[in-house]
């Protein structure tokens, strides 16, 4: 796939090991090493670019679940993307990125997943 060809460049970059030159078994993925991990923040940011929500919210599972640093600031972008049509999956994101953020961040991601709240109240 096209991803895999980025993370081939990442570890000729010598930013990543030659393992983790695929997206392949993402569900095994436990941690990931700073060049995997910015490299997935790289797939992430294209994917949303591209539209390519259900990829971007799947890498962004994967850097949640492995606990990579500053993980939380792709997930407020996907999260506050209203292209990406997923309410509830914008406002896990979103709760995520609370726990994780900067103090100046927390009143406007609040405030993100206070309009999100309402639009699923409106939608029922």
């Amino acid at each position: 796939k096209k991803y895999d060809k980025i993370f081939k460049l990442s570890y000729l970059l010598g930013l990543s090991s030659e393992s983790e030159t695929s997206l392949h078994d993402l569900s095994t993925w436990s941690s990931l090493s700073d060049g995997r991990g910015y490299t997935v923040i790289v797939i992430i940011l294209s994917a949303i670019q591209n539209m390519d929500f259900k990829l971007a919210y799947k890498l962004c599972n994967v850097l949640i679940r492995c606990r990579f640093p500053h993980s939380w600031e792709v997930c407020k972008i996907l999260g506050i993307d209203v292209r990406f049509t997923d309410k509830r999956a914008r406002l896990d994101l979103l709760n995520f990125a609370l726990c994780y953020c900067p103090v100046e961040e927390i009143k406007i991601i609040l405030n993100e997943r206070r309009v999100i709240e309402v639009q699923l109240l409106h939608d029922e």
